[in-house]
């Protein structure tokens, strides 16, 4: 189990390598809260555009894939545990850890 944090900081580096098509990270994105535990993140954009969303568990495997037209986010049906969130909003994309309790 030692060896946890090096796997997720590769699984996360490889993301953030992966995305050459997009123009850079989305100015004044606002992800609350975090840790989750009511099952709602919230995510808020100065543009409020629609967002394409996708959450990947620890192995890099995507759980969640949906378009974001709102600001909430229902994640209810994910397990407790530690995920990475990828949001793109007109080609743009951030990645972000996201805890679930």
């Amino acid at each position: 189990m030692k060896y946890w944090p090096l796997l997720i900081l590769l699984f996360a580096t490889s993301l953030l390598m992966g995305q050459t098509s997009v123009d850079g990270e989305i100015p004044g994105l606002n992800m609350y809260p975090n840790p989750v535990s009511d099952g709602t993140l919230y995510i808020r954009t100065p543009q409020a555009k629609a967002k394409q969303i996708t959450v990947f568990d620890v192995f890099g495997a995507p759980v969640l894939q949906t378009n974001l037209r709102g600001d909430q986010l229902n994640v209810s049906a994910l397990p407790a545990g530690v995920y990475v969130i990828r949001i793109t909003e007109e080609r743009k994309t951030a990645t972000r850890k996201l805890i679930v309790k």
